[in-house]
């Protein structure tokens, strides 16, 4: 193939084989002028040959998902198959037995005694594993994150817009917050969501007013957020003292007390026999403590594994809190350690 260059009209030969779909340009020697080259008509692909390659890279694909399938069905099975510890057998790899159906009727026999009825108990659902991720995350992150989660809390009623400058905060505020607010957005817990970087330091995003995120930012985060954190020290008590620890929950069940009023509690733990009752607050909690200092006496359950978890409360008044509600009070970063405690005095009984 032929060019020739339009400045001084000089001709070179090329191998147009060698020449890109998009067209290439090659520079005069004699002029130093820029020859752009494009690729001859009757070398680019028709409708139809690119049809036909797209249908074989549709299939490829396809035959590519096809045995990831095949390959997680198969993993799940051995899984399956693998036959599990007796719980009364000592195990160096198994030291606590999961929450499952028996063990909560420990805890729904508990109730019973006190004349205490289970209206309903929430059914499992899919979104419960990334709901259980996001809720961990803001956890353990909390301090970091606040400012973030009470801007989102204070516009998700309506779905508004908003911006958080954080150009003061540390580098692992910025951080965290970036980090969530991604998550957020690739769940849809965030309707838009965007950063620009120096100098402007911004989080722009919009908040989703979907029932179900309003449920998450409301509250439920932290109640998954303790449950995690109670199975976490019972199961790291266990590895400690090489035993087996049995252990069981509900969570957020609907409860019809004696004078057959209406009760909704947090959490329920119940850890070989012993009941243990927690109730996390995000928000205001003065309204709460006649209600829970009564509730403790129906439950007839003492203050020491009675708890109410607070996102904003100085430690400084916890203990004057904890003499109030009749409840052992403390904040989201002091509660491992209060459940620990308890958890290890019971233990040594």
């Amino acid at each position: 193939m032929k060019i020739q260059c339009k400045q001084c009209h000089t001709f070179y030969s090329i191998d147009e084989s060698k020449i890109p779909e998009r067209g290439a340009h090659v520079i005069c020697k004699k002029c130093n002028e820029k020859i752009i080259i494009s690729r001859p008509q009757n070398n680019i692909p028709n409708s139809a040959d690119s049809l036909v390659r797209i249908e074989k890279l549709l299939e490829r694909i396809a035959i590519s998902l096809e045995t990831i399938v095949e390959l997680a069905h198969d993993q799940n099975g051995d899984n399956d198959s693998t036959p599990q510890p007796d719980s009364e057998v000592d195990s160096h790899e198994t030291k606590s037995t999961s929450n499952d159906n028996q063990r909560n009727e420990i805890i729904k026999s508990y109730l019973d005694k006190r004349a205490i009825q289970i209206r309903r108990l929430p059914e499992p659902n899919a979104s419960d594993d990334l709901i259980n991720s996001l809720a961990l995350y803001l956890g353990d992150n909390y301090d970091a994150i606040e400012r973030l989660y009470k801007m989102i809390k204070r516009t998700m009623q309506k779905g508004e817009s908003f911006k958080l400058h954080i150009a003061n905060d540390s580098q692992k505020a910025i951080s965290s917050m970036c980090q969530f607010s991604h998550r957020l957005y690739q769940s849809a817990f965030l309707a838009d969501y965007k950063y620009l970087k120096s100098p402007q330091f911004l989080i722009t995003a919009r908040s989703s007013c979907l029932p179900h995120v309003q449920n998450f930012f409301s509250g439920q985060w932290l109640e998954r957020y303790i449950l995690q954190k109670m199975i976490e020290v019972v199961e790291s008590h266990a590895h400690k003292q090489g035993t087996h620890m049995k252990w069981s929950y509900l969570i957020n069940p609907q409860i019809i007390l004696p004078n057959e009023d209406d009760f909704e509690l947090d959490i329920l733990f119940e850890v070989q026999e012993t009941i243990y009752w927690v109730e996390a607050k995000t928000g205001d909690y003065q309204s709460y403590i006649d209600k829970y200092s009564k509730m403790s006496k129906i439950l007839d359950i003492d203050n020491e594994h009675a708890f109410m978890v607070l996102t904003n409360v100085d430690e400084s008044v916890c203990d004057s809190l904890s003499a109030i509600f009749s409840m052992n009070v403390c904040s989201i970063h002091t509660f491992m350690d209060s459940f620990s405690k308890v958890l290890t005095h019971d233990e040594s009984d």
